[in-house]
């Protein structure tokens, strides 16, 4: 906050969540800083606890970036499906298991949490895990690897005298790309 009063920059980005922003603002409004022009994200700007009137002499005029939410098809399917037995060698899942469920599914000498019994189910006891219903930075990424994935595809696909570079190379004939690629 002192800086904030001191300071001639009149612009604040916040990365921040819902619940990181609340006690900051409190103490923000009974420092009655004003004439701040507030760049936000998804995670707090549209958080409805702050569009209440002794908000706005604050946060009105904010600019809120938001993420846009899609449907990713079958995403709710593969999720049933996610456990232990089923992906062995996945170390996410193992992590997963221990964080919801403080226990180890596959236990060693290395781990000190007990074995879990097996019959663990992400659908009876983490619904949160389970809500699809609105995958903002999931389908960010989804669409991302789909990015980078065609792009690919299509670079692998290129051919001599045909391709989308300089000259008209495809990847064949651009070792620079090629190294690139390999590297990503």
């Amino acid at each position: 906050m002192k800086v904030m009063r001191s300071s001639t920059a009149k612009v604040v980005l916040v990365f921040a969540f819902e619940g990181e922003m609340t006690p900051f603002l409190r103490d923000y409004m009974t420092q009655n800083i004003t004439g701040i022009q507030w760049v936000a994200i998804n995670a707090w700007v549209t958080a409805s606890v702050f569009s209440g009137r002794e908000y706005y002499p604050y946060l009105g005029g904010t600019i809120g970036f938001s993420i846009r939410k899609g449907h990713i098809s079958r995403l709710g399917d593969f999720l049933q499906t996610v456990n232990p037995k089923r992906y062995p060698d996945n170390v996410l899942v193992h992590e997963l298991w221990e964080s919801l469920y403080g226990c180890s599914p596959f236990p060693s000498s290395v781990t000190q949490m007990p074995p879990c019994s097996g019959q663990e189910s992400l659908l009876e006891q983490h619904s949160a895990y389970m809500n699809t219903s609105s995958p903002r930075f999931s389908y960010n990424v989804y669409k991302a690897v789909y990015a980078i994935a065609h792009s690919l595809h299509n670079l692998l696909l290129c051919q001599p005298g045909r391709g989308p570079f300089q000259n008209s190379y495809g990847t064949g004939r651009n070792p620079v790309l090629s190294v690139q690629l390999v590297t990503m």
